[in-house]
């Protein structure tokens, strides 16, 4: 029998895994204007300003309800609403990393060889970890903050000897612009409080304390990423689509050249349980609008998403740098991570 618990350890670990897929994807040259030192610091000004946005989260999971539990407290129909935008929105999550797994296959490990059977292949076996339930996915998730931290450890230890830190040019060099943009960029992508909100009736002890431990982590963590990989590359990393595997080229452990591939490793891993946790949050969120959704419908479509993002993302720049679009991203993070939280609580707390 399959549980449908996992605990908040596991639940955070998913989190990191998510995140540091994001920060690894991360392409500085859509923000060419800011000095390299504004990276840093608005990596760490970033990650400690979105703190702000998890509160609703951290709300909601002292209540024990997930955000559509909590809508459908309200109302029925409100419930289904909430419910059905939501799982349209892990759709989106999971077709934006699709993308960027189709476009760093395509573009960093097999230059010239179809990218559709390794998506199709990661999407079945997404659906397989769906299928197993959240506790399958929770383990191979902290399996993976495991091996994706002592990757970047051995990545980042082996570079050491060749930070130079001539290459940070002077804080707010063109500005202060450019460094809130940045610290805005860093703030869009938290979409962490969403899968918070669907998850939450799913996860076991103390999320407030699992958050506050996961936020310090994190956030010291992907600063000090940011560092090596301004102090490493300099002007380079603002050329580069994937800067972080150009970084691992210039590591070297021991006998062992170029980490690049140990770190291609991890990111495929990473890719694979965040679009397993988008797929198992949409199919949760589906089975919220109507209860018959069953594991096939929820494969199809699955299968559907990963096939037309593998055909419209495939060396076509279009779909990535849409998916890139500070705008579009700026719009989904207000309406999806802060309006409707926000607005779900005051109501509910209105009526009580």
């Amino acid at each position: 029998m399959t549980k449908e618990k996992i605990s908040a350890k596991q639940l955070f670990a998913l989190l990191f895994v998510s995140r540091i897929l994001s920060t690894l994807t991360f392409t500085p040259s859509q923000n060419s204007d800011a000095g390299l030192s504004d990276y840093i610091l608005a990596a760490f000004v970033g990650g400690i300003a979105e703190v702000i946005f998890f509160i609703p989260a951290i709300i909601l999971s002292e209540r024990g309800k997930s955000l559509q539990e909590f809508a459908g407290q309200i109302s029925q129909k409100l419930g289904k609403t909430v419910s059905l935008i939501y799982a349209l929105y892990f759709l989106y999550l999971m077709a934006f990393t699709f993308s960027r797994l189709v476009f760093f296959v395509s573009s960093v490990m097999f230059c010239n060889a179809p990218v559709l059977p390794i998506v199709l292949i990661t999407a079945a076996a997404a659906v397989y970890a769906v299928s197993n339930g959240i506790e399958s996915i929770g383990r191979t998730g902290a399996f993976g903050a495991f091996v994706l931290t002592v990757a970047l450890v051995i990545i980042l230890v082996s570079l050491s000897s060749k930070l130079d830190t001539d290459n940070l040019t002077p804080l707010f060099y063109s500005g202060t612009k450019p460094f809130f943009l940045l610290s805005l960029t860093v703030i869009m992508r938290t979409s962490e409080p969403v899968f918070i909100y669907t998850l939450i009736p799913k996860t076991s002890g103390n999320i407030k304390r699992e958050f506050t431990v996961w936020w310090i982590i994190l956030t010291l963590f992907v600063t000090v990423l940011t560092f090596f990989l301004m102090c490493s590359l300099g002007e380079l990393c603002t050329v580069s689509m994937f800067p972080y595997h150009a970084m691992a080229e210039l590591s070297e452990f021991s006998v062992i050249e170029r980490m690049d591939s140990l770190l291609t490793g991890v990111w495929i891993l990473s890719a694979f349980v965040r679009i397993s946790l988008c797929a198992y949050c949409f199919k949760d969120c589906a089975s919220g609008v109507n209860k018959q959704t069953g594991t096939m419908t929820v494969s199809l479509i699955i299968f559907a998403v990963s096939a037309v993002t593998a055909a419209a993302s495939n060396k076509n720049l279009m779909l990535y740098e849409a998916f890139s679009s500070l705008e579009i991203r700026l719009v989904l993070f207000v309406v999806f991570v802060v309006v409707i939280p926000v607005l779900l609580l005051c109501v509910r707390r209105k009526k009580a």
